[in-house]
C-alpha cells in the first residue's frame, strides 16, 4: 500500500513537471513568434556639423541700373554663413565700373578703379521660401533677400528688397541669381541684379 502511493506519487509529479515544461516551451514559442524579425538596425546619431561647414563663398557677376537707367557692370564677392536650413547671412563686396563723370570744360575718364577699392558693401538676408526637386535634395531654391548697403563712392546708405532662385548640381555647387530694388538716402532709387556661383564646405 505505501509502495502504490509512493509510485502515484512519482506519477502526478511527473505529470506536473511535463505540463510546466510545455506551458513554458509554448510561452516562450509566443514571444519568439511576437518578436518582430525586420527590425531595422539602430542608426548610428548624425555628427554634429563644424561651424565652416556652414560658409559658402559666392563670386558673382552685377548690374545695376541707377534711377533705373543706363546699366553700370560690376563683380564681386560674397561670403555667407547659413544659421539654419531656411536662414542666412551675407557679406558681399562689389566694385562697379564708375561712369565718366562730366565737367566743366572737361570729361573725367573713370574705371574699375577709380575713387574706393571697394565700391559697395552689403548685408543681405536670405530666407528660402521654395525648395523642390522630387529627390529630396532640394535641387531648386526660391528664395527672398533683403539688404543693408554702404556705397563707398558716393558715402550713402541704401536698403533693398527683392527675390531669387538658386539651382544646386551638387551638396557643395549652385548657380543662381537674384534682383533687388533699392532705396538711397541721398541718391535715386536703382536695381542690382546679381549672377552667382555658390561654393559651400
Amino acid at each position: 500500500m505505501k509502495t502504490s502511493l509512493i509510485l502515484w506519487a512519482i506519477a502526478l509529479a511527473l505529470a506536473l513537471f511535463t505540463l510546466i515544461s510545455k506551458a513554458a516551451g509554448a510561452d516562450r514559442k509566443a514571444l519568439h513568434l511576437n518578436t518582430p524579425t525586420n527590425v531595422p538596425p539602430a542608426q548610428p546619431a548624425p555628427a554634429e556639423r563644424s561651424w565652416w561647414t556652414k560658409v559658402s563663398i559666392s563670386p558673382y557677376g552685377a548690374v545695376k541700373h541707377p534711377d533705373f537707367g543706363k546699366p553700370v557692370w560690376g563683380a564681386g564677392l560674397d561670403l555667407g554663413y547659413s544659421i539654419n536650413r531656411t536662414v542666412s547671412l551675407h557679406l558681399g563686396n562689389s566694385i562697379f565700373d564708375q561712369p565718366d563723370i562730366e565737367r566743366k570744360h572737361e570729361t573725367l575718364n573713370q574705371d574699375w578703379f577709380s575713387g574706393s577699392a571697394i565700391d559697395e558693401t552689403e548685408l543681405l538676408f536670405r530666407a528660402d521660401l521654395i525648395r523642390g526637386g522630387g529627390t529630396g535634395k532640394d535641387r531648386f531654391v526660391g528664395y527672398l533677400i533683403g539688404s543693408g548697403t554702404r556705397d563707398w563712392e558716393s558715402e550713402d546708405w541704401g536698403f533693398g528688397v527683392g527675390a531669387g532662385a538658386e539651382l544646386r548640381f551638387t551638396k557643395n555647387v549652385s548657380l543662381g541669381a537674384d534682383s533687388r530694388i533699392r532705396a538711397w538716402f541721398d541718391a535715386e532709387k536703382d536695381v542690382i541684379t546679381r549672377g552667382f556661383l555658390s561654393l559651400r564646405f
